[in-house]
């Protein structure tokens, strides 16, 4: 039977989801807290967090709400386009973190997906209105109004 875009779209985010609950497990099971690898403002030693912050969450509570989000939102934002949406991630894991580490507040870790959620939401919508993808709006008007 020939698999459908839908699934392996599904897969793809089903893979990333896995990733974040993978990193939970092994930060879990050693005696070093990896979230301390988070973004850390103005810190040059943060930096790397720009790239590891999606992937570092502080609880299980936090770990689900992003990967049952983050799953949804790569799910439909797959349909629009893989390489599009595949831009449009690191777009948003560099320049959002980038931001984070020069704005954020001094002293913290920033941890979570949750920059990439709203990334996909913005991408949704921006993908709607400027490709007139009005799947693509509907998706993150539904996303922001859940």
């Amino acid at each position: 039977m020939k698999r459908t875009s839908w699934t392996q779209n599904a897969d793809a985010a089903l893979a990333v989801a896995g990733v974040l609950w993978l990193v939970f497990l092994v930060d879990s099971l050693l005696p070093v807290n990896l979230c301390a690898l988070g973004i850390r403002p103005r810190e040059m030693g943060g930096l790397p967090g720009i790239v590891l912050c999606p992937f570092l969450h502080v609880s299980l509570t936090h770990l689900i709400a992003n990967s049952v989000a983050l799953f949804v939102l790569l799910s439909l934002a797959l349909t629009i386009g893989r390489v599009l949406t595949i831009c449009a991630l690191v777009l948003i894991l560099l320049f959002g973190g980038g931001l984070v580490w020069l704005f954020g507040r001094a002293g913290t870790v920033h941890v979570g997906a949750s920059g990439l959620i709203f990334g996909l939401i913005g991408f949704l919508a921006a993908s709607g209105l400027f490709r007139l993808e009005w799947r693509a709006l509907a998706y993150s008007i539904l996303a922001l109004y859940r």
